[in-house]
């Protein structure tokens, strides 16, 4: 019998920062660590409200493609860089993260806490969130913005020679490793001589399902388009399986968990001849709330595409367009709690790769309070739930309330 492929979901955001006139240290390996401290819901709730407007505006821009993004790893990335804003530039960031007026202090805490709570979800889902600073060879920068760094979000600092051939691939090799080899380069070479910094956040996740889907299920089937074309596509398939399932206003949605149900993928289909747009048109914190908290219990006869994406985006005008302008204007620009020279943001690029098989997904996840107390028992009813048109997923980990993930899948690439 053949082996199985391992599924893989992992992502990489890099903020790269630069010096006008001029021209970005690794993360060492996690130590196990005691139980962290509960995350706080103002930081949860500026997050996904954060990950919606992100979301919303990629979705504009591309509404026919696949859009696939960490929306954690991007709000971490961008709050260690806010260790170094200052002025009306740390106001904007703040409040594109959904973290208007959070005192700089606090939001390290709190995201300190969020990267503890994620470390080592469950044995069967390796979920890593690794950081790291790479700064140019000569640029200062205050010990304070390193410190901070450092101790807050584990992202040591690591000097290089940006103009040396070799710098690029020392940094990418950091995220292939950091990404178990699944995203392999995010810098762009030679390095632009205006560049001072690299801050890199990487997502690295691998979650199997508490309910695996059988190979001998998997069966080839069309998966329409939203320009009514259809495409061939492996079904995996699992009859009478008990899940978390919602019936809602044009869509339904189920919960997938994976091991022990802390982490979950969930699924949100819109009905036949509605097109995916709406859907995601209506997603943000208050509807998000509302549906986690209307699932019931139900037997389903499930049929999920088996399928990979890859995503690849430049995030500044996106950014911009949520808030953070200022960030990225040099001339008004202010991160001078990062260095005594001036600096702006260049560029953030952030990329994803996904991978959904019969063993599982890169994810982590749990099913805490998700299911509502409903009067149907499980098995009460049987619904049937074809994913053969675009959708919406997320994967949730629900000790801490953070959207690891979210996509908008509109023509998976076959496995």
């Amino acid at each position: 019998m053949a082996r199985m492929r391992v599924p893989v979901l992992v992502t990489a955001v890099a903020v790269v920062l630069a010096q006008l006139g001029c021209r970005p240290h690794t993360a060492a390996p996690r130590e196990p660590a005691p139980p962290p401290p509960p995350v706080s819901a103002a930081l949860i709730d500026g997050y996904t409200d954060f990950a919606f407007r992100l979301f919303a505006k990629l979705r504009k821009e591309e509404p026919e493609a696949n859009v696939f993004v960490s929306p954690t790893g991007i709000a971490v990335a961008l709050a260690m860089t806010c260790n170094g804003a200052a002025g009306d530039t740390e106001k904007a960031m703040l409040q594109t993260l959904g973290c208007r007026g959070m005192p700089i202090d606090t939001l390290n805490k709190e995201s300190e806490a969020l990267l503890a709570g994620l470390r080592n979800p469950d044995p069967q889902v390796e979920l890593s969130v690794a950081n790291s600073i790479w700064t140019a060879h000569g640029t200062p920068f205050r010990p304070t913005f390193i410190e901070a760094l450092k101790t807050s979000y584990d992202a040591p600092a690591t000097e290089l020679d940006f103009a040396a051939p070799a710098a690029p691939r020392t940094i990418d090799d950091w995220v292939k490793e950091a990404t178990r080899g699944r995203i392999d380069q995010i810098v762009d070479a030679p390095i632009n001589p205006l560049m001072t910094c690299f801050l890199i956040d990487a997502v690295y996740f691998n979650g199997k399902w508490t309910d695996p889907f059988e190979e001998r299920d998997t069966k080839p089937a069309d998966f329409r388009l939203s320009d009514g074309s259809t495409k061939r596509v492996k079904f995996m398939s699992r009859d009478e399986a008990d899940y978390s399932y919602l019936d809602g206003d044009g869509f339904r949605a189920i919960v997938l968990p994976y091991g022990n149900g802390r982490v979950s993928m969930f699924i949100f289909l819109p009905d036949k001849g509605m097109a995916l747009e709406g859907l995601c048109a209506r997603l943000n914190p208050k509807t998000w709330k509302d549906w986690l908290g209307r699932f019931d219990n139900a037997t389903v006869n499930l049929k999920l595409p088996k399928f990979r994406l890859e995503y690849d985006s430049r995030l500044k005008d996106t950014l911009s367009a949520v808030g953070m302008g200022i960030a990225f204007d040099p001339n008004r620009a202010d991160f001078s709690r990062m260095s005594p020279e001036p600096q702006w943001i260049y560029e953030v690029k952030h990329k994803t790769f996904v991978e959904v098989t019969e063993e599982g997904t890169e994810a982590a996840a749990a099913t805490e309070g998700e299911m509502a107390a409903g009067e149907e028992a499980i098995g009460s009813r049987i619904v049937t739930f074809v994913v053969d048109r675009p959708f919406l997923c997320a994967i949730r980990d629900h000790a801490t309330g953070a959207i690891l993930f979210l996509g908008a899948v509109a023509d998976p690439e076959p496995l």
